[in-house]
């Protein structure tokens, strides 16, 4: 069956019955008696989902003002496989597309899903080999676009190059249960509340087992902007990534999320809660802003983290974590600002915002030098270790003082003075000497920079090391800087820069440090 019209401007389907609320219009496929379709157009076959079903270039404007879960008053449901829905634009309904299976080979593309009292779309229960592409999803009342595997396995489904954005009480994307998924490609924005931006999960009922959280997934090239809330059941901040396993453990899935970027989130940026997850591989992910932690642990897990690099994180200790040596943490090359050896158990702190950038920044290369997973003995102490800022402009953040490049570099925010970098030693050390760098590129002219050394063993107090003075970086000289101190143990050691000569910000290259 092909349903098409002149366009979503032209073709409009609506209505709903004046007084029997629980018909309105929708298109279903696959009608069965008693299971509740009391509205709309079907296409249906006894015994199976609807095929080879086209619908395109048409609009379902509904008069849905309310959410009543037991009447199906959706723009689009049942079960079609084989089928295509191409340039719909689907508002005011209940659930823009809720996908009841079995069913396979299912595509919704470059549409437009708003203004709905619950979700975006859910592929329910047998969905398989099927995808949300192309396609603006915005202000649903529960998750954006949702794939949940009740009772009956979902299979290498796929969320790819959609933009979300407003979503409203849960997830912008989010998968419960499912094997071999994929989320990839993606742009969300501005969770609202109790929910994040993705979640991985064995939550509702019917997602355990054969169901659950299986297999390989794919979560790569993702853009995440003012994701998570708070959710105000748990009393308590939803991270932009989440993971739960409230129903039973991860049966050892595998887990690759890549190539992502985490900006500004409202809470935490990683989150896991609810039961043991397993097999989580972050790659190349972009932390940029966190109203709490940059990982807000709840509940055992083991994850792998290679060239993650958080920044803009509110809490100076960047993990929360009560589950002490139940998280288990297996680190690669190129990670920074994110981890501690001794995490933060304690009070939920109110989020403070604004730390994140307002748009995605560009790539910037990870870090050269991998972090040492102990404090080398001798040489630059400072060289690849975790390093946090009070601010940096574009893509030249803190890492880029540690990395051994002196060619990459720190900048500040412009005419905010003070600005500092604080570096973790990762354990006390006697230290007694710092060496500041700025690029050595000629045209990077001389300038002088305030500044000051200070020090601390626990990261929360800090003494004055070296008073603020002057100092002169010359191109003539390498534009090195060496500020000597009296030897002195500590652990995080900070500059702060009062003034520049040449450009009204703080700006560093390479910030070493070391014994003697």
């Amino acid at each position: 069956m092909t349903l098409r019209g002149a366009g979503p401007w032209y073709s409009v389907l609506g209505g709903r019955h004046p007084t029997d609320r629980k018909r309105a219009a929708g298109v279903y496929g696959k009608y069965v008696p008693g299971g509740g379709y009391t509205g709309g157009i079907r296409s249906h076959e006894a015994g199976g989902p609807s095929r080879n079903v086209t619908l395109r270039d048409f609009a379902i404007i509904g008069d849905i003002r309310e959410r009543m879960d037991d009447d199906q008053v959706n723009a689009l449901g049942g079960a079609m496989s084989n089928s295509v829905v191409d340039n719909l634009w689907l508002e005011n309904t209940k659930v823009g597309a809720w996908m009841d299976g079995p069913m396979d080979n299912f595509t919704i593309r470059n549409s437009r899903i708003l203004d709905q009292t619950a979700d975006g779309v859910n592929f329910h229960t047998g969905v398989t080999n099927s995808t949300v592409t192309n396609t603006f999803v915005r202000n649903t009342g529960d998750d954006a676009l949702a794939m949940w595997a009740q009772n009956v396995p979902n299979v290498n489904n796929s969320f790819t190059h959609n933009t979300i954005g407003v979503t409203l009480l849960a997830n912008h994307l989010v998968s419960y249960g499912g094997r071999d998924i994929k989320i990839t490609d993606n742009v969300t924005a501005d969770s609202l509340t109790n929910g994040g931006g993705i979640h991985v999960a064995n939550r509702y009922p019917g997602v355990q087992g054969a169901t659950g959280v299986q297999g390989t997934w794919t979560i790569a090239r993702n853009t995440l902007i003012r994701n998570g809330n708070s959710d105000y059941n748990w009393n308590f901040g939803v991270g932009a990534i989440w993971f739960s396993a409230l129903n039973e453990a991860f049966q050892n899935p595998t887990i690759n999320i890549t190539d992502t970027d985490i900006l500004d989130s409202s809470y935490a940026a990683l989150h896991w809660i609810e039961g043991q997850t397993t097999g989580i591989n972050l790659n190349n992910v972009r932390i940029d802003g966190a109203g709490t932690y940059a990982l807000q642990v709840q509940a055992p897990s083991q994850v792998s983290f290679t060239n993650v690099r958080a920044s803009n994180i509110a809490q100076s200790n960047p993990i929360h974590n009560c589950v002490g040596a139940g998280f288990q943490i297996t680190q690669g090359a190129g990670n920074s600002g994110w981890y501690t050896p001794t995490p933060y158990c304690g009070p939920w702190p109110a989020p403070q915002w604004g730390g994140g950038p307002t748009s995605p920044p560009p790539t910037t290369p990870p870090p050269t030098t991998p972090p040492p997973t102990t404090p080398p003995p001798t040489g630059n102490l400072a060289a690849g270790r975790p390093v946090t800022e009070t601010s940096h402009t574009d893509v030249y953040a803190a890492p880029n003082a540690v990395d051994g490049n002196p060619n990459t570099y720190w900048e500040s925010a412009n005419n905010a003075f003070p600005q500092s970098v604080t570096v973790d030693l990762g354990a006390s050390r006697t230290v007694s000497r710092v060496v500041l760098k700025l690029p050595p590129a000629s045209a990077w002219q001389t300038r002088t920079q305030t500044l000051s050394v200070l020090g601390s063993t626990t990261g929360s107090s800090f003494t004055t090391l070296k008073a603020s003075a002057g100092y002169t970086f010359n191109p003539a000289s390498g534009n090195t800087v060496t500020v000597t101190f009296t030897a002195s143990s500590q652990r995080y050691l900070r500059l702060t820069v009062t003034g520049n000569s040449g450009w009204p910000a703080g700006q560093l290259s390479e910030f070493e440090v070391y014994s003697s």
